[in-house]
């Protein structure tokens, strides 16, 4: 069974450092190292489950501030971070949809092939699923706009109503 190396597991001790801080606040490499008593560049996974931990009981995380170290937010700024997480991860299936896509498959063992194959389904999942979020969002700024032109010829037609 898993015990931790102390009394408490290091993920919680920075997370109990960080409870009590403002939102805003910058925290250095060194500030979260000294919570964890270990170098937090070396093991950063202290940092991932912290966040998990506080974004589930607080609906805040620690987000990188490149060079510096983590900085205490909630909200749009939230949205920011899983925003950039899902660009970067499209680019990462793009990345794999391309390198797979110009594998030598004469090389390939029968195996290998079915493996290939089924990444490539797993992949084009994956793909497709961006898709169907795009059109999505599409469709709702769509029905958003005449939901607007909706309400301003509801609008207009009231104050036609009142100045009469």
């Amino acid at each position: 069974m898993f015990k931790p190396k102390g009394e408490k597991a290091l993920w919680k001790l920075v997370y109990e450092y960080v409870v009590p801080l403002k939102l805003g606040q910058l925290l250095t490499y060194e500030d979260l190292s000294e919570a964890a008593d270990q170098d937090i560049k070396l093991n950063r996974s202290l940092i991932y489950t912290a966040n998990k931990h506080l974004l589930k009981d607080l609906k805040r995380m620690l987000v990188v501030e490149r060079g510096i170290g983590y900085k205490i937010v909630d909200g749009l700024d939230i949205m920011d971070n899983a925003d950039m997480r899902q660009i970067r991860a499209k680019r990462q299936v793009s990345l794999a949809h391309f390198e797979t896509k110009n594998i030598n498959t004469v090389k390939l063992t029968p195996d290998e092939k079915d493996k290939l194959q089924k990444f490539m389904a797993f992949n084009a999942n994956i793909r497709a699923a961006f898709v169907e979020k795009i059109e999505n969002i599409e469709k709702a700024s769509q029905v958003s706009d005449l939901i607007q032109q909706l309400v301003r010829k509801e609008i207009e037609g009231l104050k036609g109503m009142v100045s009469k």
